[in-house]
């Protein structure tokens, strides 16, 4: 695995990251990736030096946060979570630190900063 370094970030970023919406429940493709099934998901993705994680509140209304937060366990320190609505971060962090666990948001926001070719909101 590659990784880069994210001033204000020490962690180790993952060029590749993974998406997790697929491991929520949806209106549209319901749950074709159940708990213990996204667990396996994210779990080997960390056995493959994967750090980075994409999830949004809006996956299945906050389960796709739950889940990666239950499946990272003890790994929540090494990962970097990506998510959602940088606009919103204060009331969106919160929600989602319930779900995720305290700091995960706030790193990536630090660390939005540094990429201006991203949209802040996309």
């Amino acid at each position: 695995m590659i990784y880069d370094r994210i001033k204000g970030i020490d962690k180790n970023w993952s060029r590749i990251t993974l998406g997790c919406w697929q491991i929520a429940p949806s209106g549209g493709w319901g749950d074709i990736c159940p708990p213990e099934d996204a667990e396996r998901v994210v779990r080997t993705a960390l056995e493959h030096g994967i750090t980075a994680f994409d999830t949004a509140e809006g996956y299945g209304d906050g389960e796709s946060e739950r889940r990666l937060g239950k499946a990272l366990g003890s790994k929540k320190d090494s990962a970097i979570v990506g998510s959602r609505k940088p606009e919103q971060v204060q009331e969106f962090a919160r929600s989602s630190d319930l779900k995720l666990g305290p700091d995960q948001l706030q790193r990536l926001t630090t660390a939005s900063d540094q990429f201006p070719m991203v949209k802040k909101g996309h």
